[in-house]
């Protein structure tokens, strides 16, 4: 069945719930040729559920579908950050981090200090592309455990990556320091084909992308200081 995210048309052929039903809303027409196909060859599906006995068969097979996205991607201009992307006023901002850090917990508060002129694109890994209209900032199926993501593309304003602190602030980072950072928050296992495509793609969009690091704590004052400095 097709699929479309990203500006690509995926196809993809779930057979448990959770890949399906939260690509249910990406769904396109079957007529469309499909720039990715995505099948999992059931040793590596049996393979993976083998090695992470902790995940159920669907889990598996979502976070498989996932993968093979991502490293396709690169194919098509595009990387994976582990990030959680809010657009306000229709411009996209990242915020990136380790697992439990409080990205999603800080654009909550986008939502809220913020309103209507905020929305969440995607809550755990969204795609950005390289675009003749600039570096875009997508939604994909693949979202994190909260399934928060919208089927739509945005210019991309900044990044910035979190660590807690007392107090709010925020300062921009070279690309010499916020590539390690970007490099820990996405896909890395490449062939050498695509490896030198992504750290290609990775250049240009830190040669066009601002990037910060913001310190902050879980208070509301903390969306307008990453707001402002990042605007």
């Amino acid at each position: 069945m097709n699929y479309s995210f990203a500006g690509l048309t995926v196809d993809m052929e779930p057979m448990y719930g959770m890949l399906r039903s939260r690509a249910e809303k990406y769904a396109a027409s079957s007529e469309l040729v499909a720039d990715i196909v995505i099948r999992i060859p059931e040793k590596v599906f049996a393979d993976f559920c083998e090695e992470n006995p902790n995940l159920t068969p669907e889990e598996c097979e979502y976070l498989l579908a996932g993968s093979a996205f991502y490293h396709r991607l690169v194919d098509y201009g595009g990387i994976m950050l582990h990030s959680s992307a809010v657009a306000y006023n229709g411009e996209a901002y990242l915020f990136s981090a380790d697992s439990g850090t409080g990205k999603s917990t800080h654009t909550s508060l986008w939502l809220k200090e913020f309103g209507k002129d905020a929305v969440i694109i995607n809550d755990d890994k969204p795609a950005l592309r390289i675009t003749d209209e600039g570096i875009m900032c997508c939604g994909t199926p693949f979202s994190g455990k909260h399934d928060i993501s919208e089927n739509r593309l945005y210019p991309v304003k900044g990044i910035a990556f979190i660590e807690r602190a007392e107090a709010n602030s925020i300062s921009r980072i070279s690309p010499f320091t916020s590539l390690p950072l970007i490099m820990q928050q996405t896909v890395r296992s490449f062939s050498e084909e695509r490896g030198e495509k992504f750290l290609t793609l990775l250049s240009d969009i830190l040669t066009q992308v601002p990037v910060y690091q913001l310190k902050c704590n879980m208070d509301p004052e903390a969306a307008h200081v990453s707001l402002n400095g990042m605007k």
